[in-house]
């Protein structure tokens, strides 16, 4: 079968590749692609802005070449959240939305749920948060994301104990870091 006239469609978290009928039986091939799941979280200040959002770039435009659908997973906590959604969403203008998905990740529910909802093609509260107090959430927020993640992108400053635990975590979940 040619791939003339093929579409995407996005569908519950998975992009089918919808290939024309077949003018004598009506069947269409159907070829199931599952999204790279990429996760990105780091600090909440980062006094060095533009140094961030140049790597960020580089590491997602060379990422886009090699795995041309990705679901993006981000908060909105900070200065590095803010530095991905905008490096993402340029992303997505460059190499098309129907490619990419870029999905907050919230702990809690927030009062401007509708804005955010204009502004992502998802909002989400993981379900295991729904009994967990909001001081804990963020943590377990970002266990959820790491847990449901093929790829995680961090950004982060501590000393090396805490940086040890961490990459302990990540292995532990088989994730690559």
């Amino acid at each position: 079968t040619s791939l003339t006239n093929v579409h995407c469609v996005a569908l519950f978290g998975q992009l089918y590749l919808g290939v024309p009928l077949h003018k004598e039986t009506e069947v269409a091939e159907v070829i199931l692609f599952e999204p790279y799941r990429v996760t990105l979280f780091g600090h909440r200040y980062i006094d060095h802005f533009r140094e961030v959002e140049e790597n960020l770039v580089r590491v997602l435009d060379e990422l886009s070449l090699q795995h041309p659908y990705m679901d993006f997973y981000v908060g909105n906590n900070g200065d590095f959240d803010r530095i991905a959604t905008s490096v993402i969403l340029r992303l997505m203008d460059r190499w098309g939305k129907e490619n990419f998905s870029i999905n907050l990740v919230l702990p809690y529910p927030k009062a401007n749920m509708d804005l955010l909802e204009k502004q992502f093609d998802s909002v989400m509260i993981p379900p295991t948060l729904h009994n967990v107090h909001p001081k804990a959430a963020i943590t377990e927020r970002n266990r959820w994301m790491v847990e449901n993640c093929d790829l995680l992108i961090a950004h982060w400053y501590m000393n090396a104990a805490e940086r040890g635990r961490r990459c302990v975590w990540r292995k532990r979940q088989k994730r690559r870091l």
